[in-house]
């Protein structure tokens, strides 16, 4: 039997929702004090606008860096930078309902390490590729990591 992405639907990562407005700072901070792994850009009307992860936003700090950077976007380098500035727009999404494989082709083929899984149009989680190796090697003969094997 095929494994559906809905099999596995309470390993997702809860989908964590910013508009595309927020300062890139407030941004920073649920990364640094929640722990999050991605953020879900939302627009006007809870529009899915982009995903945003702690890499897009180290990226665009190292960009700020740049000469060339700081010439082409002023708003960024002021320290006026908002999510929109540095988010994936246009995110690929997986319906609940695909098959696994489906998604896990979907991240190799666009490279990506966080996949937003929706139903009916609405991000629900978000599956990444420590959910699926996780998944994958669970109850598989995979050795469990060193710190737990001896009580760390």
């Amino acid at each position: 039997m095929e494994t559906a992405v809905s099999d596995i639907r309470d390993r997702l990562l809860t989908p964590h929702l910013v508009e595309d407005s927020m300062p890139l700072g407030s941004a920073l901070s649920f990364f640094v004090s929640k722990g999050y792994e991605a953020l879900i850009v939302v627009g006007e009307g809870n529009k899915l606008e982009g995903i945003v992860t702690l890499s897009d936003i180290f990226k665009a700090l190292v960009e700020i860096r740049r000469r060339h950077y700081l010439l082409r976007r002023p708003e960024i380098a002021g320290g006026k930078a908002l999510v929109m500035d540095v988010m994936t727009p246009h995110p690929v999404t997986i319906d609940v309902g695909a098959a696994l494989y489906e998604a896990v082709e979907a991240m190799l083929r666009f490279g990506l390490s966080h996949l937003i899984v929706a139903e009916e149009g609405s991000p629900i989680g978000l599956l990444t590729d420590k959910v699926v190796i996780g998944y994958l090697t669970e109850g598989r003969g995979a050795r469990k990591p060193l710190h737990d094997r001896w009580g760390r």
